[in-house]
């Protein structure tokens, strides 16, 4: 959009989000999972909750399983927001982008009317896949004036924005496999602190009292080694769970894209022969002739 058209528009706060096909903010990602780690576990301290199997196994369990939730939501924040993306993808194709009616062919001059409907959209809508996909071809058939390339150009964006799909996916796939390794540390950390309790243990064989707390130090060993664990794989199912139908959902989101610059651009663009060109090129001419020789005989009047 030009910026005379942007005069005395303020744009709202989608259009200043708006970003180029599904990626979604990291930074912004991070702080909502932290926000959500904090409540979490303000929640598990809630009277009722407090001194539950929950708490316990959530906040009696050693730093792990702090750091352990706080990559779950942050991984889970990473979702949510790529929920609202693809709705936003998904929201273009209501736009009248392009005709849809059976037998309506798009011509060279007929691109420059699609392209300006593209210029009028919001800056969210701009910044669809879709639309930046229509937009490109658009614009090479009407630079060429003919349908050659503009194939080329659907093909090449389209691997693009696969790729940036895929792209868009590798932290939260590093957080999936993250999140078990923190399982294991906690676990590790667990199974030394039941070691070091069973040396208390052996040491202390001579008073039951001893006995009792470093037998208990053993129980609590293990119960972070294997609760951390149970945590970290469970979680980790509940991010793969998601990474895998939200990746689905997107894959057929590209589909449809390509399906729709298929049937309603490729399967449309018509150039006239050369002989109708030409003739359309002379009615052009000749309908423009009378306000081109008024317009020199003012100027040489005023020359004059």
């Amino acid at each position: 959009m030009s910026p005379s058209d942007d005069a005395g528009a303020t744009p709202d706060l989608e259009d200043q989000l708006a970003t180029r096909g599904t990626g979604v903010n990291v930074g912004l990602a991070a702080v909502i999972g932290l926000g959500v780690t904090v409540v979490f576990f303000l929640f598990l301290r809630i009277p009722g909750i407090h001194g539950s199997y929950l708490f316990r196994v959530f906040c009696r369990r050693g730093p792990v399983q702090y750091i352990t939730m706080a990559f779950f939501f942050w991984g889970v924040a990473m979702l949510a927001l790529k929920v609202r993306l693809i709705r936003l993808e998904a929201r273009i194709f209501e736009r009248d982008l392009l005709p849809t009616e059976p037998g309506v062919l798009i011509r060279p001059e007929d691109a420059l009317q699609h392209i300006r409907k593209i210029k009028r959209l919001s800056a969210s809508e701009r910044a669809r896949q879709l639309t930046n996909r229509v937009w490109r071809a658009l614009t090479r058939f009407k630079l060429l004036g003919n349908a050659d390339k503009v194939d080329d150009i659907l093909k090449y964006q389209g691997e693009l924005d696969a790729n940036n799909m895929e792209s868009s996916y590798s932290l939260i796939k590093f957080l999936v496999g993250l999140v078990p390794i923190l399982g294991f540390l906690g676990t590790v950390l667990g199974i030394s602190e039941a070691v070091s309790g069973f040396s208390m243990v052996i040491g202390a064989a001579g008073s039951l009292e001893e006995v009792k707390a470093a037998l208990e130090q053993v129980t609590i060993g293990l119960g972070t080694a294997f609760d951390t664990t149970l945590v970290a794989l469970v979680m980790s199912a509940f991010l793969m769970l998601g990474l895998t139908l939200f990746q689905r959902a997107e894959e057929n989101l590209l589909s449809r894209i390509e399906e729709y610059c298929m049937e309603n651009l490729l399967e449309r663009l018509w150039v006239p022969p050369v002989d109708q060109q030409f003739e359309v090129a002379m009615v052009r001419a000749l309908s423009s002739l009378p306000r081109n020789l008024a317009k020199e005989l003012r100027s040489q009047s005023t020359g004059d």
